[in-house]
């Protein structure tokens, strides 16, 4: 009988010494674009259009409601503030959501998604409703939703509004707007960016398995294989993915050269020598460079 413990402690090491100077330029990477400081837009970035503090934590859970990644985050984004109005905090507590689920008007859509009903606005923010009320009085959610609450509720939100397949990943990164206070951060909820997971859907699980491919031997948990590429904190894995998602864009040739180098050294079983991935000026890796190449930079 195989031991796995002792599978999984071979198979950690290989991937430590083999990666080593591919971990380098994937911190790298990661800080320049973090420090650059432009993301992609995501649906939480609906807090934004609100200078109140309890505006922003209610109009955060819009977010969960909305479609993600389907290039209509900014019309999804203005429908429901529209809706919302100037103050979130206040539509909630006078449960003004009740009138997108009475009538006709309930299998009304929002602007930019055509499968997000107002009927499932009003769930959301009912459900929101009864956890945060408290001796008559609403609580803000960063009151209420503390430890593995968040995380509860969201599973029921999904359950909910038949998203349940998603919800994890839009839990996961809401979270770490809420909870962490720098990149895409605001800290609403206090800053413990060492208690935050990185967010995870199908495209971030094969951004690790480009570089760790075994971790499709499933001898590890999620959290266990971010650990292992070394970021200072588990969220940063998330940044990487996103870095390198764009680096793709930018320059998808050397990208995918890199990529294919990487995987066929890999696959080769044995580690190589610092010079094999460092020669010359940048060695193998990418540059790494957001922005595309002027015609006279090129020349």
């Amino acid at each position: 009988m195989v031991d796995k413990k002792m599978v999984k402690a071979v198979r950690e090491r290989f991937f430590l010494e083999f990666a080593h100077y591919h971990l380098k330029w994937l911190h790298e990477l990661t800080a320049a674009y973090k420090e650059r400081g432009i993301f992609p837009v995501f649906p939480t970035q609906i807090i934004e259009y609100y200078p109140d503090r309890r505006d922003k934590e209610v109009a955060a859970f819009a977010a969960l409601v909305m479609e993600w990644y389907n290039g209509g985050e900014l019309a999804q984004i203005r429908s429901l503030r529209e809706l919302m109005g100037e103050h979130p905090y206040d539509w909630l507590s006078s449960r003004e959501f009740v009138t997108l689920s009475t009538g006709s008007v309930m299998q009304r859509s929002i602007d930019g998604a055509h499968f997000v009903k107002w009927w499932m606005v009003a769930r959301v923010f009912d459900m929101l409703y009864d956890r945060c009320l408290k001796d008559g009085e609403i609580l803000l959610p960063s009151k209420v939703f503390r430890g593995y609450q968040f995380a509860d509720f969201c599973r029921e939100v999904g359950e909910a509004i038949g998203n349940k397949g998603k919800m994890d990943y839009k839990r996961g990164v809401t979270e770490l707007v809420l909870r962490t206070s720098d990149d895409l951060g605001c800290g609403l909820w206090g800053n413990s960016p060492h208690g935050v997971k990185c967010p995870v859907n199908g495209d971030v699980k094969a951004f690790m398995l480009k570089w760790f491919p075994d971790f499709k031997m499933k001898l590890w948990t999620w959290d266990e294989a971010v650990r292992l590429f070394g970021f200072e904190k588990d969220t940063d894995f998330f940044y990487a993915y996103l870095a390198y998602k764009e680096l793709c864009q930018v320059q998808p040739t050397s990208c995918s050269k890199y990529l294919a180098r990487y995987t066929g050294r890999w696959e080769s079983g044995r580690t190589y020598k610092a010079c094999d991935w460092t020669v010359k000026v940048r060695g193998i890796f990418p540059e790494i460079r957001f922005e595309e190449l002027t015609n006279e930079e090129e020349s």
